[in-house]
């Protein structure tokens, strides 16, 4: 079974048009996020993150409203959905979303990224092995690929 690339970008292209702003993350998760920076990356000060699957961005804009020095890269495939994560970013400067496919391995250089979230994608697609390879690919060898977010 093959990914429906155009169906998934239509259905979030009619989300995004319908102009809201939802926040998925709980207050829960926002502590666990505290933890992991605290614990896992105690030096979290210019950090790059990556938002796999960003969406509208909430995640990303989430871990810049506790940590603001870190450098947030969300990717998505539904244009629209950059364009939303791009123009609510909520005055956070290191925010930045662009349009792209996690499938593509060359998306982004190898080992680039301190802590990768990916919170409710997996499930868009067949297989999580491209994906998962992908963003371990990306992942600096001490980063952190959030363990939370790819159940």
């Amino acid at each position: 079974m093959k990914q429906n690339k155009n169906y998934e970008i239509e259905f979030f292209s009619s989300i995004a048009k319908k102009s809201f702003e939802y926040d998925e993350t709980t207050p829960e998760y926002q502590s666990y996020l505290k933890e992991v920076f605290t614990k896992v990356l105690p030096n979290a000060t210019d950090l790059k993150v990556l938002e796999a699957g960003c969406g509208s961005g909430t995640f990303g804009k989430k871990i810049l409203e506790l940590y603001p020095t870190l450098q947030v890269t969300g990717v998505d495939i539904t244009p629209e959905m950059v364009e939303l994560a791009n123009t609510r970013r909520n005055n956070l400067k290191n925010y930045n979303a662009i349009v792209g496919d996690l499938e593509n391995k060359d998306l982004f250089d190898s080992e680039i990224f301190d802590f990768i979230i990916c919170p409710f994608i997996l499930h868009h697609f067949p297989t999580v092995n491209t994906v998962l390879g992908n963003l371990t690919n990306w992942l600096k060898p001490n980063g952190f690929l959030d363990r939370k977010s790819v159940v």
